[in-house]
């Protein structure tokens, strides 16, 4: 920091930085045996250096780093030095305050601004806008900008674009420590924030009004690095958990408190929900999991994805479904899933029933590659869900179908099943025998035995009714 303050204002400087914080200065008038890392040290540049060419200069070492000032009167470097302590002193007492303020997240933004000199932004995981430049001497909002302030979301093409760092190392995705990177949509210096092994936020510099620096690079962490040792996050949580992190919370059975539900459906999505499960029919590849995790985040249309297992989940708004699902899977690679979309979920707490829902949608495995709505299974879910109940709700269980079970076992018959696929059809004779493969005449008979042998009055709604719970609880799924 010093080097870069004081280049600002020297006439000449030979600068190799240092990434070791300085305590405080030390002065010399004849070279000291050894310089110690945690000072800086101020001096005469000519008992620094044996040649004349320095003669009138000072010199400010930190370990092998120096900076020769031409000319500068001792006593004018030192004001300077000072006010370039109590400029970052200050800066980090803004950045503390900022974190016990009542919009912590902007507050913070307003602090960057003005040390960075670039615009800024801060945002959740997902790319959620929750602080940011308004303004900034010099700078003329292009439309990147202009969209992120109308939308309040970072773009999700400079969080997932494919990005170069310095050293021409590519990258999809930022770490938790603050580089610059170069993709096709600008140059930045982005991290991530990082709490207990998870990404709660995102931190990024534009390079608008001036050249990314490493000076830029050893504030950044130190930003960082005050926010973290704030408690920030662990106290505000509920405001930037990630959305990620939250639907992974759910499909485990574990519902966050209500602050950060409501935060959750504010801010990142608006229910009803559709839950998509996307389950690889050949052996699970990482980069196709990778490439839709990818396409999911670049999306605009407003998506959470996460893995679960094997399997990719999302969680997207209703109506949106089908869209999200086209532009994340090309056609041509749907051959390689089986997709099941849940019914409509109006609250947090009912994403593992909707979970529940697709499970059992790819368990009725088709053996094709399909999306498939857990609304069209809905029959077959609840006879599931029936089937599963305790012997409580077997005792329950009609006797006419135990006695038609012993009837067709003694008889070799299959009267049971005949009085299923009966009612299930509505009593309808054509479409019952299309579906037994009988002729109308032996459905007839079968009809009649079974009337005999129960003594049911297959009139009666109520009892129908009764006889398809049953059915359900005796854990029949048609398929028998």
């Amino acid at each position: 920091m010093l080097a870069y303050e004081l280049q600002q204002f020297s006439f000449k400087a030979d600068i190799k930085d240092s990434d070791m914080e300085i305590e405080s200065i030390s002065f010399f008038d004849t070279l000291p045996d050894y310089f110690m890392p945690q000072y800086a040290y101020l001096g005469n540049a000519s008992d620094y250096f044996s040649s004349k060419d320095e003669s009138g200069a000072l010199i400010l070492v930190h370990r092998y780093s120096y900076i020769l000032l031409f000319p500068m009167p001792l006593e004018h470097a030192i004001n300077r030095i000072l006010r370039i302590f109590e400029k970052y002193q200050k800066w980090e007492a803004d950045v503390r305050l900022a974190c016990l303020s009542g919009n912590p997240y902007q507050s913070l933004a307003d602090c960057c601004t003005e040390i960075f000199h670039n615009p800024v932004t801060i945002s959740d995981p997902t790319g959620v806008l929750i602080g940011y430049t308004r303004s900034l001497e010099g700078w003329e909002p292009n439309e990147f900008w202009k969209e992120l302030i109308e939308t309040g979301l970072l773009s999700r093409e400079l969080l997932f674009l494919e990005q170069t760092d310095r050293s021409g190392k590519k990258t999809d995705e930022w770490t938790s420590r603050p580089t610059v990177y170069h993709s096709a949509l600008n140059t930045c210096l982005g991290a991530h924030f990082e709490l207990d092994g998870e990404y709660v936020g995102g931190f990024a510099i534009s390079e608008v009004l001036q050249p990314l620096t490493e000076r830029d690079v050893q504030l950044a962490e130190r930003f960082m690095a005050l926010i973290l040792d704030s408690g920030l996050f662990s106290r505000f949580d509920s405001q930037i958990m990630a959305s990620d992190v939250m639907l992974r919370h759910a499909l485990e059975g574990e519902e966050p408190n209500p602050d950060s539900v409501d935060y959750f459906v504010k801010k990142i999505n608006t229910p009803p929900w559709y839950l998509i499960q996307i389950h690889f029919l050949k052996r699970r590849s990482d980069t196709l999991n990778k490439n839709i995790i990818r396409a999911c985040k670049a999306c605009r249309i407003t998506n959470t994805v996460v893995e679960y297992g094997n399997d990719l989940v999302i969680l997207t708004a209703q109506g949106k479904e089908e869209l999200l699902l086209k532009k994340v899977i090309p056609t041509d690679d749907l051959k390689n899933y089986r997709i099941a979309i849940s019914v409509p979920v109006d609250q947090f707490h009912q994403i593992p029933l909707a979970l529940q829902q697709t499970q059992f949608a790819l368990s009725e495995d088709s053996g094709t590659a399909e999306i498939v709505y857990c609304q069209s299974l809905a029959v077959r879910f609840f006879e599931k869900l029936l089937g599963n109940q305790g012997e409580e709700a077997r005792m329950m269980v009609h006797p006419a179908l135990r006695k038609l079970k012993e009837y067709d076992a003694k008889h070799k018959s299959d009267l049971y099943e005949t009085l299923y696929v009966y009612l299930t059809h509505e009593r309808n004779l054509v479409k019952t025998s299309q579906a037994l493969f009988l002729h109308r005449n032996s459905l007839v008979w079968r009809v009649q035995r079974i009337q005999e042998l129960t003594g049911l009055d297959l009139d009666d709604g109520e009892l129908r009714k009764y006889l398809l719970y049953s059915y359900a609880v005796s854990g029949h799924s048609g398929e028998e």
